[in-house]
């Protein structure tokens, strides 16, 4: 089963958009469905990814506090 292993996000992506289901995509790929459970949840929201590199950092956060600047009609 673990022939498979090692494939990236994009990979198990795929196959879910295109199978519908994690169980199609761990039978098609020879991997377990924990496999593909675990790829497909890995993913970091752009945002938040974005906020990552602007701070140098590859540590997750649990929360972000978006700071932005205010205007004269909606004060930061």
């Amino acid at each position: 089963m673990a022939a498979n292993k090692g494939l990236g996000r994009e990979a198990y992506q795929e196959a879910f958009d295109r199978l519908g289901s994690m169980n199609a995509v761990a039978k098609e790929l020879g991997v377990s469905h924990r496999t593909v459970a675990r790829s497909l949840r890995s993913a970091t929201d752009p945002a938040i990814q974005a906020g990552m590199d602007a701070v140098g950092t590859g540590m997750v956060p649990a929360m972000a506090w978006i700071k932005t600047k205010g205007t004269k009609d909606q004060p930061g």
